[in-house]
């Protein structure tokens, strides 16, 4: 009798473990990857942290081997890969780094996480191109065509404010004082009260209002009713004591409060939708407030006072 000594994937293990096997292949640390051009003008699928925008390596992933046996691996094993990892990018990346991937590298990508510049104009244009590159076939998706781009697409999460590599106090919430900054100028401009005030401080409005688009029927950037909408916020606020918080609002811009801070997250959730979560927190769904993002910490909560001086 002859005994069996290689192992064909293909044929000796079920369909279901090899799907969990190419998973755990294709598993990253942050459960992202991103494309990066090559100087030979290839493209490498590398893990990614699309909290900082950084490659965790300069090698793609190993697993990736897999997509290069054959056409019956590939078209399993491309699968999981977007199962378990989001494609992470700026809006500038579809049009310009990653321009000359062809629509149908896509088409297998379930979740995008799409970092935003709110005080860049150039970011507003390139997301708006980005989002109407997504959400101009979203009819077409949802009849599930296939072969068009972005049509396994289930999940768009937005980063406006993020930690940031930089283990910086003051850079993890200069991204909140930038968007209150922005608020309070567009706020100003259309009343019509200050007499500095010129269209550039309009961009908070049109940052708004393009996330009403996405995130609305009807609008030629509506990325899809099967398509769940996030919005991913990070601070240091939670790690901070109440001295801390305190010493900050001092510093706000416009003496802004706790208040005028939950006002830019409410204003997220109601253009975009879906969920907002805040440092891993579900704060907002479906427009309704679950908690504050923005909590104020008692006094009592502390151990410690700070001397007094007499």
């Amino acid at each position: 009798m002859r005994i069996k000594t290689h192992l064909n994937i293909l044929i000796d293990i079920p369909r279901e473990i090899r799907d969990e096997i190419y998973e755990y292949a294709f598993q990253t640390p942050f459960n992202c990857v991103t494309y990066r051009c090559t100087l030979s003008n290839t493209y490498k699928i590398l893990p990614h942290d699309p909290q900082n925008d950084i490659c965790l390596s300069d090698s793609s992933l190993p697993a990736l081997g897999l997509l290069s046996t054959c056409s019956q691996l590939y078209n399993e094993a491309i699968i999981s890969l977007w199962k378990v990892n989001s494609l992470g990018l700026w809006p500038a990346d579809l049009p310009f780094r990653m321009g000359d991937l062809g629509d149908d590298t896509f088409i297998h990508v379930q979740s995008l996480q799409v970092n935003l510049d709110l005080t860049d104009p150039d970011d507003l244009k390139w997301a708006e191109m980005l989002f109407l590159r997504i959400g101009g076939n979203s009819g077409l998706r949802n009849e599930r065509n296939e072969g068009e781009s972005w049509s396994d697409l289930k999940k768009v999460q937005i980063n406006p404010m993020r930690t940031e590599e930089i283990k910086m106090d003051v850079k993890w919430m200069q991204r909140v004082s930038e968007a209150m900054d922005l608020r309070w100028k567009s706020e100003e401009l259309f009343t019509g009260m200050n007499p500095d005030a010129d269209k550039s401080w309009g961009l908070y409005t049109r940052w708004m209002e393009l996330l009403r688009r996405a995130g609305t029927s009807g609008n030629d950037i509506y990325l899809g009713d099967g398509v769940k909408r996030s919005v991913s916020v990070n601070t240091a606020w939670d790690d901070w004591v109440y001295w801390d918080q305190n010493e900050w609002l001092k510093k706000s811009p416009h003496g802004a409060g706790v208040k005028r801070m939950e006002e830019v997250m409410k204003d997220f959730s109601e253009t975009f939708g879906g969920e907002l979560w805040a440092n891993g927190k579900l704060c907002y769904k479906d427009k309704e407030r679950l908690k504050r993002v923005f909590e104020l910490k008692p006094v009592e909560l502390l151990g410690v006072y700070p001397t007094v001086s007499e």
